[in-house]
């Protein structure tokens, strides 16, 4: 049986739960002042490393989302950062995105010293009810980015202007792509999942560009608009394959040649309709 306590010796505090530090301790933290430190405040390294540590900008907010510290990646970027309207549009984004599952990730644009600067920021809801927000510099991929849609829309533009209608087909033969005006009288979306064989004037013909397995430029076929007339294409294509060098569909461009050719001035590759039985 243990002896009675000594009412004599000192009382130990338990030593379950957190503890706040003295001020010399290595795991106190302060609130901050322009220079992301100050007074105020403790909270567990293990945090304070991830928001000084983390590669790109981080902030930490306490439960009354005042910014409680501030990684020296964003502090870097400039001073008086939070101050500027951003940072409210920030904090206030964080109060609800960690309230709502799944939210969206923000974008801000800062005004820093070398220029525009984007950040994409994510939030997480910690368990005493501070929020952590680490962010990462996305201008170039913005902008590289833009630059590649600019790209794309440029080089549509210009393959638009330059036939009367570009194709993709699969390798089943349907149309996986038609451009945005159509083809021989049919809006896009209605040749969309469509065998490219609606836009042919004779059925039965051989492997025509519109399934090629080897590149052809300006081979003539006998295509048909919606209204049912009859009009010879110009057909430039190239064929597609996987990355097993599989052939996958043909992709293409058709330049209309209207009315149709007399059958003495057909080319020599041009196939001409099958006789009637």
């Amino acid at each position: 049986m243990s002896p009675p306590p000594d009412p004599s010796a000192p009382t130990v505090p338990p030593t379950t739960g957190p503890v706040a530090p003295d001020a010399g301790s290595a795991v106190a933290v302060a609130g901050i002042d322009a220079a992301g430190t100050g007074g105020g405040g403790w909270r567990p390294a293990p945090i304070d490393a991830v928001v000084e540590r983390y590669p790109g900008p981080s902030i930490l907010l306490d439960a009354d989302l005042t910014p409680i510290r501030v990684g020296s990646a964003l502090t870097d970027l400039g001073p008086g950062l939070l101050d500027a309207e951003w940072g409210w549009d920030l904090i206030e984004w964080a109060a609800s995105a960690t309230e709502t599952a799944g939210a969206a990730n923000h974008t801000s644009t800062l005004a820093t010293d070398r220029g525009p600067t984007m950040i994409e920021w994510s939030a997480t809801l910690l368990p005493d009810g501070c929020r952590l927000l680490l962010g990462r510099d996305v201008t170039l991929e913005r902008h590289l980015r833009q630059a590649l849609a600019d790209s794309r829309q440029r080089f549509r533009d210009m393959v638009d202007m330059a036939c009367d209608f570009s194709f993709e087909t699969d390798i089943n033969g349907q149309l996986v792509y038609v451009s945005s005006d159509g083809a021989l009288g049919y809006p896009a979306d209605a040749l969309i999942g469509a065998h490219f064989s609606v836009l042919l004037a004779h059925e039965g013909l051989e492997r025509t560009a519109f399934e090629v397995r080897r590149p052809v430029r300006a081979e003539r076929l006998d295509l048909l608009r919606i209204d049912g007339t009859l009009v010879v294409g110009a057909v430039s294509a190239r064929p597609l394959h996987d990355d097993q060098d599989e052939w996958v569909g043909a992709r293409g461009v058709v330049l209309l040649v209207d009315p149709p050719l007399p059958s003495e001035e057909r080319q020599p590759d041009e196939r001409p309709a099958p006789e009637e039985a």
